[in-house]
């Protein structure tokens, strides 16, 4: 049958650990009984399928931290867990290590293994509210105006979404709706104040830490699996509207929009900003996900499109660096 086995180092600051086998339940993976729940470390496990598991660590103050792991026949693997000393609400921790990334419904991209070191990612797009503060924050007139959040209005032009007071002028748009209408050097100067707010690095993600964030580490085509059957109806997609800004929704308003590791809405909504790195270390913005406008089909974890300033369903997540972890 070509069973594995598998030993984990645990800190011994984690409270127990469960474990679950991920199935297909149709375009889904799921999961299915615990096959153990212990606080007993090191864990070893023999005779193991090949395929998903999920680790579940429960930290030292309080919560659990998702550790999606993939385990190949035949082998033994040693997994030493890496896990936050704390857990936030507006962030989720996607650990280090191996994760199978690339490919692509038509099989032109391979699926191969990367290796990324542990970080944080924003639970959610930054929100028009947040964005307000930074944009409220600026003294320069030129960049107030070059920031500001803009969209295409068939009678108006270019409108902008608040006035100079800073008050939406959109009455389908709330604080908690997802920034859009932005340049991506808006969102590098986000950003910039964030860091300086928090006293940490605040950046945009790059590619591969959106796509692990999204698919966790076993090579799934989508957030959710492997098909598209039956589940249109969890994400913000597919709609039509002549102006499109209508069709957007507040952050986390679809529960089923969520990663392996607990980031949300991915799929829907808004496509978000991300940023590649070239060998010369050179940069350039991308954009991963679909949105309200776009097809299930466009939302594909491995796809990268083009950037393109101040589109109604573009916005933006952050990753934050430099937090402690057990080891």
């Amino acid at each position: 049958m070509g069973l594995a086995s598998i030993q984990i180092y645990v800190p011994e600051e984690v409270r127990e650990v469960i474990i679950w086998p991920l199935f297909d339940d149709g375009a889904r993976k799921v999961q299915s009984d615990p096959i153990l729940h212990t606080d007993q470390y090191p864990i070893v496990c023999d005779g193991l399928k090949s395929g998903s598991y999920l680790i579940w660590a429960a930290l030292p103050e309080a919560g659990y931290q998702a550790y999606p792991i993939q385990i190949d026949r035949h082998t033994s693997t040693e997994v030493e867990l890496s896990l936050p000393v704390v857990t936030l609400d507006e962030w989720k921790y996607v650990p280090a290590g191996n994760f199978l990334r690339g490919g692509d419904i038509s099989g032109s991209v391979r699926v191969h293994s990367a290796s990324l070191p542990s970080f944080y990612i924003s639970r959610d797009e930054v929100t028009i509210g947040s964005y307000l503060e930074f944009w409220s924050s600026i003294e320069e007139v030129e960049l107030k105006e070059e920031w500001a959040a803009y969209y295409a209005d068939s009678t108006q032009g270019r409108v902008t979404l608040w006035d100079s007071e800073g008050i939406l002028q959109l009455p389908e748009l709330s604080l908690q709706h997802p920034i859009v209408g932005i340049t991506g050097e808006a969102a590098e100067a986000y950003c910039r104040w964030k860091s300086r707010a928090t006293g940490t690095r605040i950046r945009l993600p790059y590619n591969l830490e959106w796509e692990k964030a999204a698919r966790g580490v076993d090579g799934r085509e989508y957030s959710w699996g492997n098909g598209l059957e039956d589940v249109v109806t969890f994400f913000n997609v597919g709609g039509f509207s002549d102006r499109g800004i209508d069709l957007l929704e507040p952050v986390g308003s679809r529960l089923r929009d969520r990663s392996i590791y607990g980031v949300r809405d991915m799929i829907g909504n808004v496509r978000e900003i991300t940023l590649s790195s070239t060998a010369d270390k050179s940069r350039s913005f991308g954009i991963k996900g679909s949105s309200c406008i776009d097809s299930l089909e466009a939302s594909s974890c491995a796809r990268v499109d083009a950037f393109k300033d101040r589109s109604i369903d573009i916005g933006f997540r952050v990753v934050m660096e430099n937090m402690k972890t057990w080891e």
